[in-house]
């Protein structure tokens, strides 16, 4: 039982780190669309 735990528990930290790697550029993606949006915006204020 421990050992099925601990391999659920390594999976679950690889997960996170893969996890994070994508969110960060998942994250980055959608901060440029906001941007971009926010500039095509303001020019058509001006």
């Amino acid at each position: 039982m421990d050992q099925a735990l601990y391999s659920l528990e390594t999976r679950f930290e690889q997960f996170q780190s893969f996890g994070c790697i994508c969110g960060k550029k998942f994250f980055k993606a959608e901060i440029d669309k906001i941007l971009s949006s926010f500039e095509y915006v303001t020019r058509k204020v001006k």
